[in-house]
């Protein structure tokens, strides 16, 4: 679900004229669109690469009950989430990206939850 959301067009936004608050001219792009890194906004990006890794992860994870990919699900869990918070800091925040963060903070805490295989 959070890779779909990723996908449509309406996650990242840009901003441009800020003449006023009224008037700026807002496009919204895809988290995986390069036209948004090459405006200064790495965290859509980051966010839908590390949420790529996390898929790996999790799928490695059903097969392999190693306390190593559970370690590393965690990490890559908590980055991905850190990642999808950057847009709130610019100002360049839209309901998907809130819809995308919410579900990384489950995700999150559901591998947080889990128990270490002994």
């Amino acid at each position: 679900m959070i890779l779909i959301l990723e996908i449509i067009p309406y996650g990242a936004v840009l901003k441009f004229a800020h003449i006023s608050p009224e008037h700026a001219l807002v496009y919204y792009y895809s988290y995986f669109d390069l036209i948004v890194y090459g405006y200064g906004h790495i965290g859509p990006l980051l966010t839908a690469v590390s949420t790529c890794i996390l898929a790996v992860f999790a799928v490695i994870s059903v097969f392999l009950e190693d306390l190593a990919v559970q370690i590393a699900l965690r990490v890559v869990s908590v980055l991905t989430l850190l990642f999808s918070l950057l847009p709130m800091f610019t100002g360049c925040y839209s309901p998907v990206g809130v819809a995308i963060s919410v579900l990384l903070l489950f995700t999150c805490i559901i591998s947080l939850k889990k128990e270490d295989p002994i």
